[in-house]
């Protein structure tokens, strides 16, 4: 009789308790794939955010708290806080300033009931200048925006014929899923907003010449450190944050959502390995009147270590591999509901992308299992045939 022979025997004789341990690792590994294909298309989406928002600088007003400056930046725009609009002109004039595009925070829609985000923030831009809205646009606008017409984040739906806060407006354009606050933002232009404080559907605490924030792009070879100083010399009342505290801001964003699946990750890994080793103990334990003949005949204690680690890597290979390939249907077919339960897009990995992260995922799984097939194996090389033939 082969070894594998033996193994085999092994693995159909204690059928649900194999399926039970490859059913272990099979969640782990499972798990362990998907949670590092999210985090890592949270942080391509995060990369590609920053790029496409192409922002050096974000002027915002001045303001001494933090956590002021982290609703401007994020969307989260509670602050009523605004500066004229005249700084546009003052910061456009400085020397290493490419381009400005202003934008104005004009509320929550309170009645978006047609919206998938639970409150939609409306936002004022100038579709003019605008470099940091528009390119994430799934498809071109079919004509300029006019009046009534508005450009939604991934996670606002249609709004044609609806009232937003009293107001009748149209959803003529739709955005990329970014990760960031864009997916739940309105966006209306700057005559649009005028309008609606005209009517009321505002407060009339908006004023629709003044601003909240600018973008800034800077002209190639400047230093942005440099000329966020300048800044704050030539135009007060304002607070320039640099693309670097902005991805800061953003990656904040994503730290809780982190920490759960890293401690989810961690919580299952321990169960898998205590569980698995605790089956394989107890077939150990099981298999001892065996263990003793199979000493008695001649076996080595190396055959009998060999003979219980080649089962627990057979199941843990079987296990693995079957995790890992309906971890990636899961996450191809699922794509679209994990980016509306996350709230961030997140991009898978091409093909050798993919290869990579399931052979890497598949070798860190059986290096975290190897510890809870190897003891019990050692116990069942060092049992005393003696002893082990007189039990019943």
């Amino acid at each position: 009789m082969t070894l594998l022979y033996l193994v085999g025997r092994g693995i159909t004789g204690r059928l649900f308790r194999s399926l039970l341990i490859a059913f272990f690792i099979l969640v782990l590994t499972g798990f362990l794939l998907a949670t590092t294909i999210i985090l890592k298309g949270m942080e391509e989406s995060l990369r590609k955010g920053a790029e496409r928002l192409g922002a050096d600088i974000t002027v915002i007003p001045y303001d001494v708290t933090e956590q002021a400056q982290e609703e401007i930046l994020t969307g989260r725009l509670a602050t009523r806080d605004s500066m004229p609009a005249d700084n546009i002109r003052r910061i456009s004039e400085i020397k290493a300033v490419k381009r400005v595009s202003p934008q104005l925070y004009l509320g929550t829609i309170r009645s978006s009931v047609c919206s998938d985000a639970e409150k939609a923030s409306l936002i004022a831009f100038d579709p003019q200048t605008d470099f940091t809205i528009l390119p994430w646009l799934k498809y071109k606008l079919p004509k300029p925006l006019g009046i009534h017409d508005a450009v939604g984040g991934a996670l606002v739906n249609k709004i044609d014929l609806a009232l937003t806060n009293g107001y009748e407006l149209a959803l003529v354009g739709r955005l990329e899923p970014t990760g960031i606050w864009l997916d739940r933002a309105v966006f209306v232009t700057f005559e649009t907003a005028r309008e609606m404080i005209a009517k009321g559907a505002i407060s009339a605490e908006v004023s629709a010449d003044a601003i909240t924030s600018i973008s800034v792009d800077l002209k190639p070879g400047y230093d942005v450190a440099r000329t966020a100083t300048e800044m704050l010399l030539a135009v007060p009342g304002i607070w320039p944050v640099q693309a670097t505290k902005l991805l800061r801001t953003l990656a904040a964003q994503r730290a809780g959502l982190i920490r759960s699946l890293l401690l989810a990750l961690t919580i299952i890994w321990a169960l898998t390995i205590v569980l698995t080793g605790l089956v394989f103990s107890l077939i150990v334990n099981e298999q001892r009147r065996a263990i003793g003949i199979f000493r008695a005949v001649g076996a080595s204690q190396r055959f009998i270590f060999r003979l219980f680690l080649t089962e627990g890597a057979i199941l843990a290979s079987v296990g693995g591999l079957t995790g890992m390939i309906v971890s990636t249907f899961l996450l191809y077919f699922l794509r679209s509901w994990l980016v509306a339960v996350f709230e961030v897009q997140i991009y898978l990995p091409s093909l050798p992308g993919l290869v990579v992260s399931i052979i890497g995922c598949f070798l860190i799984a059986l290096l975290l299992i190897f510890p809870a097939l190897l003891y019990p194996a050692m116990r069942a090389s060092r049992l005393d045939p003696a002893l082990a033939m007189r039990e019943v």
